[in-house]
Protein backbone atom coordinates (compact mmCIF):
# COMPACT_ATOMS: atom_id res chain seq x y z
CA UNK A 1 0.00 0.00 0.00
CA UNK A 2 1.58 2.95 -1.57
CA UNK A 3 -1.38 5.47 -0.55
CA UNK A 4 0.64 6.69 2.44
CA UNK A 5 3.31 7.60 0.58
CA UNK A 6 2.00 9.18 -2.27
CA UNK A 7 0.52 12.06 -0.08
CA UNK A 8 3.24 12.53 2.12
CA UNK A 9 5.15 13.57 -1.36
CA UNK A 10 2.38 15.66 -2.09
CA UNK A 11 2.24 16.89 1.33
CA UNK A 12 5.79 17.77 0.64
CA UNK A 13 5.63 18.83 -2.27
CA UNK A 14 2.97 21.47 -1.65
CA UNK A 15 5.05 22.75 1.51
CA UNK A 16 8.18 23.19 -0.85
CA UNK A 17 5.97 25.29 -3.44
CA UNK A 18 4.50 27.39 -0.35
CA UNK A 19 6.24 29.76 1.92
CA UNK A 20 8.02 26.56 3.05
CA UNK A 21 9.11 26.93 6.61
CA UNK A 22 12.03 24.73 7.79
CA UNK A 23 10.14 22.96 10.08
CA UNK A 24 6.80 22.40 7.92
CA UNK A 25 9.82 20.98 5.49
CA UNK A 26 11.53 18.80 7.93
CA UNK A 27 8.47 17.16 9.28
CA UNK A 28 7.01 16.73 5.24
CA UNK A 29 10.26 15.37 4.85
CA UNK A 30 10.75 12.75 8.24
CA UNK A 31 6.72 11.91 6.86
CA UNK A 32 7.94 10.86 3.32
CA UNK A 33 11.10 8.97 5.51
CA UNK A 34 9.04 6.48 8.02
CA UNK A 35 6.32 5.78 4.44
CA UNK A 36 9.36 4.45 2.21
CA UNK A 37 10.75 2.47 5.37
CA UNK A 38 7.61 0.92 5.90
CA UNK A 39 7.10 -0.09 2.88
CA UNK A 40 11.07 -0.94 2.07
CA UNK A 41 10.98 -2.30 5.74
CA UNK A 42 14.03 -5.16 5.77
CA UNK A 43 12.29 -6.57 8.42
CA UNK A 44 8.76 -7.38 7.33
CA UNK A 45 8.91 -10.66 6.70
CA UNK A 46 9.61 -11.50 10.19
CA UNK A 47 7.03 -9.69 12.71
CA UNK A 48 9.41 -9.58 15.98
CA UNK A 49 11.90 -8.00 13.88
CA UNK A 50 9.44 -5.40 12.39
CA UNK A 51 8.32 -4.08 15.64
CA UNK A 52 12.05 -3.88 16.85
CA UNK A 53 13.03 -1.93 13.67
CA UNK A 54 9.92 0.41 14.68
CA UNK A 55 10.78 0.97 17.99
CA UNK A 56 14.17 1.82 17.10
CA UNK A 57 13.05 4.24 14.45
CA UNK A 58 10.73 5.64 17.41
CA UNK A 59 13.95 6.44 19.04
CA UNK A 60 16.59 6.47 16.72
CA UNK A 61 19.10 8.99 19.01
CA UNK A 62 18.21 6.61 22.17
CA UNK A 63 21.16 4.06 23.55
CA UNK A 64 20.42 0.73 21.34
CA UNK A 65 23.10 -1.96 21.96
CA UNK A 66 22.11 -5.78 21.39
CA UNK A 67 21.05 -6.78 24.43
CA UNK A 68 18.22 -3.65 24.30
CA UNK A 69 17.50 -4.62 20.95
CA UNK A 70 17.18 -8.63 22.33
CA UNK A 71 15.29 -7.26 24.78
CA UNK A 72 13.05 -5.57 22.91
CA UNK A 73 12.21 -7.80 20.59
CA UNK A 74 12.03 -11.05 22.90
CA UNK A 75 14.86 -13.04 21.30
CA UNK A 76 18.35 -13.70 23.02
CA UNK A 77 21.31 -12.16 21.43
CA UNK A 78 22.31 -14.98 18.99
CA UNK A 79 18.70 -15.25 17.81
CA UNK A 80 18.19 -11.75 16.65
CA UNK A 81 21.47 -11.92 15.11
CA UNK A 82 20.76 -14.95 13.05
CA UNK A 83 17.33 -13.39 11.89
CA UNK A 84 18.34 -9.81 11.20
CA UNK A 85 21.57 -11.37 9.17
CA UNK A 86 18.53 -13.48 7.35
CA UNK A 87 16.37 -11.33 6.28
CA UNK A 88 18.54 -7.71 6.42
CA UNK A 89 22.27 -8.81 5.51
CA UNK A 90 24.08 -7.85 8.26
CA UNK A 91 24.00 -8.03 11.86
CA UNK A 92 21.72 -6.01 14.34
CA UNK A 93 23.89 -2.94 15.27
CA UNK A 94 24.61 -2.72 11.16
CA UNK A 95 21.41 -1.98 10.64
CA UNK A 96 21.12 0.21 12.92
CA UNK A 97 24.23 2.30 11.54
CA UNK A 98 22.25 2.08 8.34
CA UNK A 99 18.41 3.23 9.48
CA UNK A 100 20.08 6.23 11.22
CA UNK A 101 22.44 7.22 8.45
CA UNK A 102 19.57 6.95 6.10
CA UNK A 103 17.56 9.12 8.45
CA UNK A 104 20.76 11.99 8.74
CA UNK A 105 20.92 12.00 5.17
CA UNK A 106 17.07 12.93 4.58
CA UNK A 107 17.76 15.73 7.28
CA UNK A 108 21.05 16.69 5.56
CA UNK A 109 19.24 17.14 2.18
CA UNK A 110 16.15 18.54 3.57
CA UNK A 111 16.93 20.34 6.32
CA UNK A 112 19.67 23.54 7.00
CA UNK A 113 20.42 21.84 10.79
CA UNK A 114 23.42 21.92 11.90
CA UNK A 115 25.27 18.58 11.39
CA UNK A 116 25.87 18.18 15.49
CA UNK A 117 22.33 18.46 15.92
CA UNK A 118 21.21 15.77 12.93
CA UNK A 119 24.58 14.00 15.23
CA UNK A 120 22.19 13.88 18.47
CA UNK A 121 19.55 12.86 16.45
CA UNK A 122 21.01 9.98 15.46
CA UNK A 123 22.51 8.71 18.83
CA UNK A 124 25.83 10.34 18.44
CA UNK A 125 27.24 12.44 20.86
CA UNK A 126 30.47 13.74 19.17
CA UNK A 127 29.88 14.80 15.58
CA UNK A 128 33.18 13.54 14.41
CA UNK A 129 32.10 10.77 15.20
CA UNK A 130 28.99 10.65 13.23
CA UNK A 131 30.87 12.20 10.67
CA UNK A 132 33.36 9.15 10.35
CA UNK A 133 30.11 7.08 10.86
CA UNK A 134 28.15 8.73 8.31
CA UNK A 135 30.96 8.68 5.80
CA UNK A 136 31.99 4.95 6.23
CA UNK A 137 27.83 4.18 5.32
CA UNK A 138 27.18 7.01 2.71
CA UNK A 139 30.77 6.92 0.99
CA UNK A 140 30.67 10.53 1.77
CA UNK A 141 30.81 13.06 4.72
CA UNK A 142 27.85 14.81 5.97
CA UNK A 143 29.22 18.35 4.75
CA UNK A 144 29.50 16.93 1.34
CA UNK A 145 26.46 15.19 0.63
CA UNK A 146 24.36 18.06 1.72
CA UNK A 147 25.99 20.22 -0.75
CA UNK A 148 25.72 17.73 -3.69
CA UNK A 149 21.86 17.58 -2.74
CA UNK A 150 21.02 21.19 -4.03
CA UNK A 151 19.38 22.09 -0.98
CA UNK A 152 17.86 25.34 -1.62
CA UNK A 153 17.56 27.48 1.65
CA UNK A 154 13.75 28.17 2.55
CA UNK A 155 14.62 32.38 2.51
CA UNK A 156 16.09 31.83 -1.01
CA UNK A 157 13.53 30.23 -2.46
CA UNK A 158 10.59 33.28 -1.14
CA UNK A 159 10.97 35.18 -4.42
Amino acid sequence: DTLGLHLAIEGLCHEAGAEAEPAGLELWAALVHREVLRILHPGHADPRLSQLWLKVRQDLGGVWDLQRMSRSSGMSNESLRRLCQKHTGRPPLSQLTQLRMLFAADLLACTQEKISSIAARVGYEDAFAFSNAFKREMGQPPSRYRSRQNVVPPAISKR
